[in-house]
């Protein structure tokens, strides 16, 4: 079975030609209504319109402005830096390099660079 032999399983509706005459069930006003905005051509409302009752988008209150959270401080290492540092097999950790003045309280995490 390939994708171009297969075949739908129902008919697609026809689709209904308006304005055509009395007749076709679908002329004079085409499905429009009798008279006003909606019948007239090229019209249409604005988005957010609601018939003259006051829009969704004027009814709830102002929002405050979206303030972003404040940017993390990295502390900046490099692996050479810490072998002068520590010796050989030495535990390196935030108290460790605190002690030796590399990082300082406000810092948020530590980025190794090789």
């Amino acid at each position: 079975m390939k994708l171009e032999e297969l075949q739908r399983n129902f008919k697609r509706p026809k689709r209904k030609r308006v304005g055509r005459g009395m007749r076709s069930g679908m002329g004079k006003t085409a499905g429009r209504g009798n008279n006003g905005r909606g019948q007239r051509s090229g019209s249409h409302t604005k988005p957010g319109f609601e018939g003259g009752q006051t829009p969704l988008y004027r009814r709830i209150p102002k929002q405050k402005s979206f303030q972003a959270p404040p940017r993390s401080e990295w502390a900046i290492i490099n692996v050479s830096r810490l072998n002068d540092l520590f010796p050989e097999g030495g535990v390196v950790d935030f108290a460790a390099l605190a002690a030796k003045r590399v990082i300082d309280d406000r810092t948020d995490g530590l980025r190794v660079l090789g």
